[in-house]
């Protein structure tokens, strides 16, 4: 694992399968918008690369806050565990050892979880300091919960207070954000959907228009003035999907 800290520290769980999957669909959509708005097999050559690049902005912050999700969800079967082997009196590196056993059985090996759990207790077998341990985690997935966890931790170490009691917080305080996620998706999936009619009316309307007035049409693709409005057209379909984009991308 290569667990030094990047832009976007998800893009590690990526698998090279998603990848080609939104390369093809990018490619897809170049095909789509050079036919409609240029029928021009040239058009896509010169267009494939800007919208690539465009389309796979959006599906990498859509796929990382899909990973992020995952994560707090696995994140939360770990605490749960850890919480379990605590409150029957393991210490706290015990506890992260006996917490890993149970992520075994539920993960998979590639799962994120999975992964740090069994590298930080490797950390601990060769007697990394937990503090240490912890921080390294927080900064490698660099997620919210994950850092006040390890920060309220870390105090309530040095006081000598109830770390048990800290991963029962944490627990509390993911769930009622995973429940006001939840509640969020269900309120908006139907402005998503609409969303989506939306931005493919545009290109049933022209594929309506290509095909039933074909004579009607005609100059937008063969003169210049017309390849201007097409590409003028292209753009402030790609600015309006973009802002909706933003507009519909709630993260909690």
């Amino acid at each position: 694992m290569n667990f030094r800290k990047r832009k976007n520290c998800w893009r590690q769980d990526f698998k090279k399968r998603e990848y080609v999957e939104g390369i093809l669909e990018a490619a897809g959509v170049t095909a789509l918008i050079a036919g409609l708005f240029y029928q021009s097999i040239l058009a896509g050559a010169v267009l494939f690369f800007p919208v690539c690049i465009l389309y796979m902005r959006i599906w990498e912050k859509e796929k990382t806050q899909k990973k992020r999700r995952e994560f707090g969800r696995q994140f939360l079967d770990a605490l749960q565990s850890l919480s379990a082997a605590l409150n029957v009196g393991y210490s706290f590196e015990n506890a992260m050892a006996e917490a890993n056993k149970e992520l075994k059985v539920i993960y998979q090996k590639e799962d994120r979880i999975r992964k740090e759990w069994e590298y930080m207790t490797r950390q601990m077998k060769i007697n990394v300091s937990l503090e240490q341990i912890l921080e390294e985690f927080s900064d490698r997935v660099d997620q919210e919960d994950v850092k006040n966890f390890v920060t309220v931790l870390a105090a309530v170490r040095k006081s000598g207070g109830s770390t048990a009691k800290v991963v029962r917080q944490t627990m509390q305080q993911i769930q009622e954000k995973e429940e006001v996620s939840r509640e969020i998706d269900t309120m908006i999936a139907a402005k998503k959907m609409e969303f989506l009619i939306m931005a493919a009316i545009p290109f049933g309307m022209i594929a309506y228009m290509s095909l039933s007035f074909p004579d009607f049409v005609e100059r937008l693709y063969t003169e210049f003035a017309g390849k201007c409005v097409m590409s003028a057209c292209l753009l402030f379909y790609l600015a309006a999907f973009w802002m909706g984009m933003r507009i519909i991308r709630i993260e909690v």
